[in-house]
């Protein structure tokens, strides 16, 4: 191997390690974002409904875990309560913002 090439591929693993590491941070804090969104939104829910939904969702481990209770959270909102239109927005703007688009119902 030549020279140039073998410095090539000490550049990139010098430039790779802090990109992948920063992109795990990255991660990390979007999904740490979504999830305290979704704790707001289930503190909200009252009742064993609430009790359970604030459980599931301390225990995800992903953003997938979340996105699979999104349903179950936003149909467990009451429609009365002051800030269930602002858990709609907050949760349909993070879930975007991560899985691109969605429509949720």
């Amino acid at each position: 191997m030549s020279a140039v090439w073998q410095n090539a591929e000490q550049l990139f693993g010098v430039i790779h390690a802090p990109l992948a590491s920063a992109h795990r941070i990255a991660e990390r804090r979007a999904f740490v974002e979504l999830k305290t969104c979704f704790m707001l939104a289930a503190a909200d829910v009252s009742g064993p409904i609430g009790e359970r939904l604030r459980l599931r969702v301390r225990q995800t481990n992903d953003t997938t875990e979340l996105w699979r209770l999104r349903a179950a959270i936003l149909c467990s909102l009451e429609p009365g309560h002051p800030r269930t239109t602002q858990h709609q927005r907050d949760l349909q703007r993070d879930l975007d913002s991560l899985f691109g688009p969605t429509t949720l119902a």
